[in-house]
């Protein structure tokens, strides 16, 4: 029997049936990719995908503004401190005109410092001098301005403008509700704040960003001293019908502290609730330490209403024009 014979075409027809089978391709005549991705520029700048466009440079500050605290002036130079973290700041090449503006500065009063930032350091321009009260470096502590009223979302809230420093602050007393379950302001912070006089220090406790703040507790700071602490006063009853007599080991009963070298003793009041916290407080202090006190008086003797550890462990210098050490164009104002 005769074998056919096979054409090309059948025998390459074939051949690829078998490759397909066996998962073999078959070499391809290569072609460009349908969407060709372009080749990026170099370089490109911003967004906007065009070569060789500089970005547009952003304005510099260059503005320079702090608050410290006065320390030294000198030869063209003043030293202060920075608040609140009490850092030694130096400023160089102080002209004579600025020097004027804080020429009255004692030791502790507040700077306010502008100027312009500069490859060699900072050049000051301006200088604001503020007297900080007795009592008023107490983070809590404020100078009462005025009343006010202001909305918070749709409540009325009865308002406290108080100054720290060189800063405004307005606080509102908290809304409790009232007759009728009318929403009015706390009966015993609206009685305190309607008894304070413009200049006169208020502490408050509050929220550290909001205009205004509600805040959590206000208070009348009573009359404050700043000294040196010396010493505890201990008492004890010798006998159940004897006065009491100083003891080396008793209760403490207040404090010695010296101010304009002078010694001064505040007692707590021994009806008070805070009495032993008092004591505690006291027993802490250090000699020498310098400390803020809050007293109030009744008809019998003035009794300690907080004690605490200033943050400016230095007493104020009396205000007088600055030294001798001052360039020799410096005059003092007239």
């Amino acid at each position: 029997m005769s074998v056919p014979k096979l054409s090309v075409a059948m025998v390459v027809l074939f051949v690829a049936s078998i490759c397909m089978a066996q998962g073999v391709g078959i070499p391809r005549t290569s072609r460009p990719p349908s969407n060709p991705r372009p080749a990026p520029s170099s370089p490109r700048s911003g967004n906007t995908g065009q070569p060789n466009q500089p970005a547009t440079p952003k304005p510099v500050d260059d503005t320079f503004s702090g608050i410290y605290r006065f320390d030294s002036f000198a030869k063209g130079t003043l030293t202060v401190k920075s608040v609140p973290a009490g850092t030694t700041v130096t400023f160089t090449g102080v002209s004579d005109a600025l020097a004027k503006s804080f020429s009255t500065a004692a030791i502790g009063d507040i700077l306010n410092l502008q100027g312009k930032k500069t490859n060699n350091g900072v050049a000051l321009a301006t200088a604001a001098v503020y007297a900080p009260k007795p009592g008023e470096d107490d983070p809590r502590a404020y100078v009462f301005v005025s009343k006010g009223q202001a909305t918070i979302g749709n409540e009325s809230f009865t308002t406290v403008n108080v100054k720290k420093y060189f800063d405004t602050v307005v606080f509102a007393i908290p809304n409790t509700f009232g007759a009728g379950n009318k929403r009015v302001p706390d009966a015993a912070m609206l009685k305190m704040v309607n008894a304070l006089v413009a200049g006169e220090l208020v502490e408050i406790d509050g929220p550290s960003t909001g205009n205004p703040r509600v805040a959590h507790m206000m208070r009348s700071y009573g009359n404050v001293t700043v000294a040196k602490f010396s010493k505890a006063i201990r008492q004890t009853n010798s006998a159940a019908t004897q006065p009491t007599a100083p003891s080396a080991t008793g209760k403490v009963v207040g404090m010695t502290v010296i101010n304009s070298d002078q010694p001064t003793s505040f007692n707590i009041d021994p009806a008070s609730r805070f009495a032993s916290i008092l004591a505690d407080k006291i027993l802490r202090f250090k000699e020498g330490q310098v400390v803020i006190i809050r007293t109030t008086k009744d008809a019998s003797d003035s009794w300690i209403i907080d004690v605490r550890s200033s943050p400016v462990q230095e007493l104020p210098k009396p205000k007088t024009a600055l030294p001798s050490n001052q360039p020799p164009s410096y005059s003092p104002p007239t």
